[in-house]
């Protein structure tokens, strides 16, 4: 493959309409609220999960890693990141309970989720580019 081609890696579609579909619910319970006029003291737990998915889907809907051949780009609903291949030192298995890889670079490190579409490819990816191998369990 060329060094050269631009390749994006973005959360799956499964977590993507996970929490749109939560979002959906809430809204409903939303209407159903305002249609049989709830209490006053209702609407604070129906806001709270509003902006609580509503967070979520910013947040997996933005999300996305680019790889090119300057090196990884993240980019994110509020942040963005760009590491060179040299800074990365080090791919392997994430220990967190919801898995993925950890990348640790020359300055830190950060974590490639399992949520992403295609995460185990990227993790190749980016150790190939890198010039590492990844660490297997």
């Amino acid at each position: 493959m060329a060094r050269h081609i631009i390749q994006e890696f973005r959360a799956s579609v499964a977590i993507r309409a996970a929490v749109l579909v939560a979002l959906a619910i809430w809204l409903g319970v939303l209407a159903t609220a305002v249609a049989v006029d709830a209490p006053a003291r209702a609407y604070g737990g129906i806001a709270f999960f509003l902006l609580f998915f509503l967070v979520f889907v910013a947040y997996y809907f933005s999300m996305s890693f680019t790889v090119h051949e300057y090196g990884l780009t993240y980019r994110g609903a509020t942040e963005f990141m760009h590491v060179d291949w040299d800074e990365i030192v080090k791919v392997e298995l994430s220990k967190l309970p919801l898995g993925g890889w950890y990348v640790t670079t020359k300055s830190g490190g950060f974590v490639l989720s399992s949520f992403l579409k295609d995460a185990a490819a990227l993790a190749e990816l980016v150790a190939a580019r890198a010039g590492l191998m990844p660490q297997r369990a």
